[in-house]
């Protein structure tokens, strides 16, 4: 860090794209690890996972068997939730295409924004454990 800046200069800083992509892809690995450790009718989520596939498809439309197969959602669990998803306004559905709604990639930007920074707050937690040689609380 340049000129003195403290790590809490840091981490109010907004992330860039490619920040949030990441963590997007972050998210689909770790939900991918559970839904094939756990049951999956305890666990699955489908907004939450068409909603990451769109993001991660750089502002494309995607047909709804490439969400499908994308955020492993069976297409006629993806049209529902869609469906309900557009009543909310975070996506578009021409019918045959799907994409983030601008206030969609916004929330979903927001959402993953807070995600980072939560993961730094961990970050930051963890470290002070080890500098005052005890467990974080």
């Amino acid at each position: 860090m340049e000129g003195g800046a403290s790590n809490d200069d840091h981490i109010e800083q907004s992330p860039s794209i490619f920040e949030l992509k990441m963590m997007a892809l972050r998210m689909v690995v770790a939900r991918r690890a559970i839904y094939e450790t756990l049951p999956l009718a305890m666990m699955h989520d489908p907004a939450l996972d068409i909603l990451l596939a769109l993001y991660r498809a750089n502002s494309n439309r995607l047909t709804v068997e490439a969400v499908g197969d994308s955020s492993n959602v069976a297409p006629s669990i993806v049209r529902r939730w869609v469906a309900a998803l557009a009543d909310y306004g975070l996506v578009s559905n021409s019918g045959t295409h799907v994409s983030l709604s601008p206030m969609g990639f916004k929330k979903m930007a927001t959402m993953l924004t807070t995600v980072i920074a939560g993961q730094s707050d961990i970050r930051t937690l963890k470290r002070e454990a080890v500098t005052t040689g005890g467990a974080a609380q």
